[in-house]
């Protein structure tokens, strides 16, 4: 039914790692012949003795990707996982996710294909996707192997995490009311929302942190991806480690002029006004894709002021008093 409302691409959000029964001759030779499905596996990992999920028999290795995701240390899900390299053994080989394989074929009638640069970053046209390091803004010492980024949600005035694209029941298309528009030349995402799937994960945007089906965390990633090629969308990304020593070290300079030049009375007024200033400027850079240190910032500013304050104190008290006769 889908396939014939003609989309660009369909992904299969699903696990089936067993064989089409006997019974079932027309899904096994579409799941064989499409030119539209995108299939899932998930990949061994060694080291946490995961042993991976096999791929749907039926599907040729062109037409699988991985559905693997990372978790940061609270289980929410702020990295983007587009490419990795699998272990030999592993039960799957797709070496491209879910999102990217879904975006690469949608851009492909755009005439635009993925490559590498010199440095092994995904380029999209004249898109770059930076790959995180070991030591990336608030990230210490973290698994890069992979190539990941930084996932920029999509987050609409009026509409919630789960509800920024369309979504439509199985039993609504079976019974004739799917609207064509909206498959027709566009990418579908087949998966479960249903909590009884344990397929709910933690994602995190300006709406704080929400429980949101993995399929829906999958249309986050490809938007994002073609967001950044088609629309300019900035992704986020972190600063060097010298520029955020410099933006940190000028923050609590600040706190140090403030007490050091102002009188009591005006110092607290100060104060506030340039954490306010911090919190402004760290939104604006994050809305155009700078991720930026803005606890450390503030801690510099408060903890230097607090110092100077301690100092100028002391420095008060050791001070011979004269006496006038």
């Amino acid at each position: 039914i889908l396939e014939s409302h003609q989309p660009r691409v369909i992904g299969l959000d699903l696990y089936r790692d067993f064989p089409v029964g006997a019974e079932h001759p027309d899904l096994k030779q579409r799941l064989q012949e499409s030119l539209y499905l995108v299939g899932v596996c998930k990949v061994s990992n060694p080291q946490t003795q995961d042993p991976g999920v096999k791929p749907p028999p039926e599907m040729p290795i062109k037409n699988l990707s991985f559905s693997d995701i990372v978790l940061d240390q609270d289980n929410v899900i702020r990295r983007h996982l587009l490419a990795l390299t699998p272990e030999p053994a592993s039960v799957c080989q797709a070496s491209y996710s879910l999102s990217s394989e879904l975006a690469f074929r949608y851009l492909e009638a755009e005439g635009i294909s993925p490559t590498f640069t010199e440095d092994h970053h995904l380029q999209l046209g004249d898109t770059i996707f930076k790959r995180l390091e070991p030591h990336t803004g608030g990230y210490q010492n973290i698994d890069a192997g992979a190539h990941q980024v930084l996932l920029n949600y999509r987050s609409h005035q009026n509409h919630s995490l789960q509800d920024f694209v369309p979504n439509i029941t199985v039993g609504a298309i079976l019974e004739g009311k799917l609207n064509p528009d909206l498959v027709k030349d566009r990418i579908v995402l087949i998966g479960v929302t249903a909590r009884s799937f344990n397929d709910y994960q933690s994602a995190s945007s300006s709406q704080g942190q929400k429980q949101i089906p993995g399929v829906v965390i999958q249309a986050h990633m490809v938007s994002q991806i073609l967001s950044a090629v088609l629309d300019e969308r900035p992704l986020l990304e972190a600063w060097p480690l010298w520029s955020e020593v410099l933006w940190v070290w000028c923050w609590s300079l600040t706190g140090g002029l403030i007490v050091w030049h102002f009188r009591l009375w005006f110092r607290f007024a100060l104060v506030t006004g340039a954490l306010g200033l911090l919190y402004s400027l760290s939104l604006v850079l994050l809305i155009q894709g700078s991720w930026v240190p803005l606890v450390p910032s503030a801690i510099a500013l408060v903890s230097t002021g607090g110092m100077v304050i301690a100092y100028t104190s002391k420095q008060q008290q050791q001070s011979p008093s004269t006496i006038e006769s």
